[in-house]
């Protein structure tokens, strides 16, 4: 047999012709590995179904695998050879636990027909991948397409689970994903079959939240006041609840009572804070309270309770806020932009805070920092050039993130020895104030996502390359009086990127390829910027989902091993946002923050 490699897999067609040369040697686990990589390159088809049969012919399932199989892509042909074998049960099991683990593969396409075919199903071993849509989307009523379409998704193995069971368990969870998805009435009748067996907590909670999706707030009000009675420990929980019911219902005075009551005992609640914040700013002080009256305390009298955090949200917002804005507002990178931490930085905003002069302050730090920082240093310094500022710093071992560590049409960043220059010009007058315009409000990701778009289709393709320039070259137009020079730069940065982002929608376009040569170019803030904003069009356009998470994860496999990564933060938040996240790298990012707070 000729030479090749076990520990990169290669692509389906040649991993397949690999598996038929080793079958044929009469070397059946040699051809599992490969039937394996196989099989995980194309979750959903049958493509090699044929190619499994005759592995299975050759050996036996025992004989194939260890009882303790511990890697994704075995136990997913083990699942394979399992359904094929007849032994439809233990398949849907093992994929059921495979599928949970990898969400960024379709395993609903095998899933949801091995239930319907299966001669015996047992519900339960399903239950945790219903759950997966609920990772990203808590306590949010309105999502973004691509959440939606994940929940579409996996609605398919629901409906094949309801056909073949009325476990109340598997009932509930089927209605959460149903109302995920879009499928309203499904989610209410599958909740009222899982309360037609009795009364449960999770039961009424599916329910009321189905029917407060739906606009039946009184139903919804109901069911939870129905859920209290059978889990009165959850009053606190189901009061947080009714408050966002009444607030939809446009009762903002009792949703204002019920959060204040709630918060007197959890007063670390941040989503019910900003609630409550918002709540004093928008109901008057002294107004009635109660379900009836829930028009009149919005629109009668004259005094009102000036909160100014919550005039603040409002501010940001452009809008009265909405209860699935209590949860984005708190969340990093999306109701606030996290400062940079660099070490320089540290240094630079102790100096400008005590008024001291820059221009003559020497750095010297242990690892290559971000092109940015230099940039924001020599800008709060007075210069313009980052090489005006004297800096020294050494090379970090492993990957250097002065390099491209992808094929990239451009960088923003090229470096001699250690001091970065910038490689395009400055932008036009017309697009530098369009960032500067963009960047001048203040930052909320989902307001910037939306105002971005009418401004970067006047822009056009054309100046995706300029948007990109805009990046590294922010002194043109002048800051806000309130924002020090490494804050503007940074919220310059991710205007760009938005912008950038919005010019076009197509996975060939000006726009995606340009964020793909900025994260896959030098180690900078821009990087950070050019996720968040690919994050964004994976939320809003589902079939560009699967080329941003492949591409922000192999980001990931590139990041430096040695200091400070300037958009780990970012990547670590954001990255969780997307609806089909891998458990690996969801758990590098945990041990990230893990290792941040130690």
């Amino acid at each position: 047999m000729e030479e090749h490699s076990h520990d990169e897999p290669e692509d389906a067609e040649r991993e397949a012709a690999i598996a038929e040369m080793a079958l044929a040697q009469g070397d059946p686990p040699h051809a599992l590995h490969h039937l394996a990589n196989a099989l995980f390159d194309t979750v959903g088809e049958d493509t090699y179904f044929e190619l499994a049969r005759r592995v299975l012919a050759a050996s036996s399932i025992e004989a194939l695998f260890d009882p303790n199989e511990g890697l994704d892509r075995r136990l997913a042909a083990k699942a394979v050879l399992l359904h094929l074998a007849g032994r439809d049960a233990e398949a849907i099991d093992l994929l059921a636990q495979v599928a949970a683990y990898r969400v960024d593969l379709p395993f609903e396409r095998w899933l949801a027909p091995w239930i319907h075919e299966a001669a015996s199903f047992d519900a339960s071993t399903v239950l945790s991948y219903l759950m997966t849509p609920s990772r990203s989307t808590v306590g949010r009523t309105k999502l973004r397409p691509t959440e939606v379409a994940h929940a579409a998704a996996v609605a398919e193995v629901a409906d094949a689970v309801l056909a073949r069971s009325s476990m109340p368990a598997a009932l509930a969870c089927a209605s959460g994903v149903y109302r995920r998805a879009g499928r309203i009435p499904d989610a209410i009748a599958a909740a009222e079959r899982c309360l037609a067996q009795g009364d449960s907590y999770m039961g009424l909670t599916m329910l009321a939240l189905a029917r407060r999706v739906g606009g039946d707030f009184e139903g919804a009000r109901q069911a939870f006041e129905r859920a209290q009675g059978v889990d009165p420990d959850a009053a606190s929980t189901i009061d947080a609840d009714l408050g966002r019911i009444a607030w939809d219902a446009g009762d903002l005075v009792g949703a204002r009572r019920l959060f204040e009551r709630v918060l007197a005992g959890r007063s670390n609640d941040n989503e019910l804070q900003v609630g409550l914040q918002w709540l004093k700013h928008a109901t008057p002080e002294e107004a009635p309270s109660g379900w009836g009256a829930r028009m009149k305390s919005w629109v009668g009298g004259t005094t009102k309770v000036v909160d100014p955090s919550g005039a603040q949200h409002e501010a940001r917002l452009g809008r009265p806020l909405r209860p699935d804005d209590t949860v984005l507002i708190p969340f990093a990178t999306v109701g606030w932009l996290p400062e940079p931490t660099d070490a320089t930085l540290g240094v630079v905003r102790q100096l400008w805070g005590e008024g001291t002069p820059l221009d003559s302050v020497r750095t010297t730090v242990s690892c290559l920092e971000a092109p940015s920082v230099r940039l924001a240093f020599a800008w709060a310094a007075g210069h313009d050039d980052p090489a005006a500022i004297d800096y020294s710093t050494k090379l970090p071992a492993g990957l250097d993130p002065r390099l491209p560590w992808d094929e990239v049409a451009f960088v923003l960043w090229r470096y001699e020895d250690l001091t970065p220059f910038r490689v395009l010009g400055p932008p036009s007058a017309e697009v530098d104030d369009a960032v500067s315009e963009l960047a001048a409000q203040a930052y909320h990701l989902p307001r910037w996502w939306e105002l971005a778009a009418p401004v970067a289709r006047r822009l056009g393709p054309s100046k995706a390359r300029e948007l990109a320039a805009a990046m590294v070259h922010p002194s043109r137009a002048p800051r806000p009086d309130d924002l020090p020079p490494w804050i503007w730069l940074q919220q310059r940065q991710v205007a760009a990127a938005l912008l950038i982002a919005h010019v076009d929608a197509a996975p060939t376009g000006a726009g995606w390829s340009t964020l793909e040569a900025i994260l896959g170019g030098p180690h900078d803030w821009c990087v950070e910027a050019a996720i968040l904003a690919a994050v964004e069009i994976a939320l809003d356009r589902p079939s560009f989902e699967p080329l941003v998470r492949i591409t922000l994860e192999a980001l990931l496999d590139h990041a430096p091993h040695e200091g400070h990564v300037c958009w780990m933060d970012t990547f670590a938040t954001a990255y969780l946002r997307l609806p089909r996240t891998s458990k690996h790298v969801r758990d590098r990012c945990d041990a990230h923050w893990q290792h941040r707070h130690d």
